[in-house]
């Protein structure tokens, strides 16, 4: 059974149902870059499994690209154009080994569907959900 696919995050903002990334990933990227005190954990952890990675609710790339510049191929996956917009635009600041080794997608993750096989899935929204798919 496929699931509906949400517009993501809607929250009622004064009688008005909004996309919430939709109108704040350019803000959450300001508020959540800083925070990195995970993402080492989460680089050893990919270099240890089967690759490639997969990192559920990418965002705007926190993890993904720490990832990618260990050398990990990596796809990203996101409910939100907005957060993948912002994830993209901090991409096209790498070079380009670390772009060649990121596919991005537009998806949810409670129903989504690769013919790719990972090794490794990261969700870090979930400190520290770890789930190791069979190689």
């Amino acid at each position: 059974m496929r699931l509906p696919r949400p517009d993501v995050f809607k929250v009622n903002c004064l009688g008005e149902e909004i996309e919430f990334y939709a109108k704040y990933a350019d803000i959450y990227e300001l508020q959540f870059a800083h925070i990195s005190d995970d993402v080492e954990f989460w680089v050893k952890l990919a270099k240890r499994f089967p690759k490639p990675v997969l990192e559920l609710a990418c965002g705007t790339g926190r993890i993904t690209i720490p990832i990618a510049r260990a050398g990990i191929r990596i796809t990203g996956l996101d409910a939100s154009r907005e957060m993948l917009r912002v994830f993209k635009k901090k991409l096209e600041k790498e070079d380009s080994e670390v772009r060649r080794r990121v596919s991005l997608k537009l998806g949810d993750m409670r129903d989504f569907d690769f013919k790719e096989r990972f090794g490794f899935i990261v969700d870090g929204q979930r400190k520290p959900a770890i789930s190791m798919v069979g190689s």
